[in-house]
């Protein structure tokens, strides 16, 4: 496959300039080479939420922020796609630099917050090219940054009525570190009346198009008490599904160095906590209500340890800059040949 020669070759280039223009590098060359990428689906059908997921293994939100090469990643053998996180508004994120590669570790700190084009610029490129893709595309949504909190439930409906139509699930963070405030939305103190808010909109645009599964991407970095109680708020609201986890503010697993760091780490030193959070999700939770479980995973086996600890689904973002496009369908591969 071209892309994965053009990889192998940059790889030692790519990595060593700056992390940002190295993405943006990967995001044009999947765009660009999107059509003539061979098709790597492995075919394993899972439904949930009325939806059909291609296969198990889907891409996390945060890779493509703006839908600029969905044509490219919806052919590497994910089941699914998770796109943004987008705003109401464009916004142009936090300063640069803004994006840290933790290399021995193979993790990445971001602090870019939720850079983007605006969810009116998603909404023209997924009406123009979602009907190229065969597998369900999701939408993070999130707030702009000069949004108070009182005014928030306002920007995710704004973001809800662009996308009711377009995207197959919406995904509502309120656990990126990058945004101030953002996470004390998530308290159990606000949350309830939050969520109860966005899915009483959610039912009044189901009654003129259909049904909006909505998703919460948690943070990590709680106790597993307050994500337990967190999660059966969010069941309870009548919220779909719950993506654990996003990032975490802590630095346990990396060298001291990058301690200063701001922002959210990614990458294998989450892997651990991650399946420990998606543990104590499905324990809090009912059995049927679906986990997507993402944070760290980098092969094969951490896949399965993931759906093993109780995730329905799995996403994978950082895995793809150290080991490249060829991880989707070399994990695809495996799990689509386990018996679940």
């Amino acid at each position: 496959m071209a892309l994965d020669f053009i990889y192998r070759i940059s790889k030692p280039f790519l990595l060593n300039i700056d992390a940002e223009t190295s993405h943006s590098v990967a995001i044009s060359a999947l765009r660009w080479l999107g059509p003539s990428i061979s098709n790597r689906l492995h075919i394993d059908e899972v439904r949930l939420c009325g939806l059909n997921f291609k296969n198990r293994l889907g891409l996390a939100a945060g890779f493509d922020k703006d839908g600029a090469a969905l044509i490219g990643l919806s052919r590497l053998g994910f089941g699914f796609l998770e796109i943004g996180t987008v705003t109401p508004r464009p916004q142009p994120g936090n300063p640069r630099p803004r994006l840290i590669r933790v290399k021995k570790e193979q993790g990445v700190i971001n602090r870019l917050g939720f850079n983007n084009h605006g969810v009116e610029h998603l909404r023209e490129v997924l009406l123009d090219e979602k009907i190229q893709i065969l597998i369900p595309i999701g939408v993070n949504i999130g707030k702009n940054a000069m949004t108070p909190n009182s005014q928030a439930t306002e920007d995710y409906k704004h973001c809800m009525d662009h996308l009711v139509d377009v995207a197959d699930f919406v995904t509502i963070n309120i656990s990126s570190p990058n945004t101030q405030e953002l996470r004390d939305l998530a308290d159990p103190h606000q949350i309830r009346d939050f969520l109860a808010e966005l899915v009483e909109h959610r039912n009044h645009l189901s009654m003129h198009y259909r049904e909006l599964p909505l998703f919460v991407k948690i943070a990590p970095d709680g106790t597993d008490d307050e994500i337990a109680q967190v999660s059966e708020i969010i069941e309870r609201t009548g919220c779909n599904g719950i993506i654990a986890t996003n990032t975490t503010v802590r630095r346990d697993n990396i060298d001291e160095k990058y301690a200063p760091e701001a922002g959210g780490l990614s990458g294998k030193p989450l892997f651990e906590r991650a399946v420990e959070v998606v543990a104590t999700v499905r324990d809090a939770v009912s059995e049927s209500f679906p986990i997507i479980g993402v944070g760290g995973i980098s092969s094969p086996d951490e896949a399965l340890t993931m759906l093993n600890a109780g995730a329905n689904l799995i996403q994978l973002y950082t895995a793809m800059i150290y080991q490249g496009p060829g991880i989707v369908e070399k994990i695809g591969s495996r799990l689509a040949s386990e018996d679940f």
